[in-house]
């Protein structure tokens, strides 16, 4: 049991330093959270569009 909490608690672990570095990287160059945001939007209207040509 113990041995699985030390593998789950290595996986967090990894997530969070992925994260913080990835982070640490969009500050460094300035991209702040609206920026990520109107990208995300952006990205979601791309994927919508191609489907109604489709249909």
């Amino acid at each position: 049991m113990s041995r699985q909490w030390k593998t789950i608690a290595k996986e967090i672990s990894r997530e969070e330093n992925w994260f913080r570095d990835y982070k640490s990287v969009l500050d460094r160059e300035g991209i702040t959270k609206l920026e990520i945001k109107r990208e995300a939007e952006r990205r979601k209207n791309q994927l919508k569009s191609p489907s109604r040509e489709l249909s």
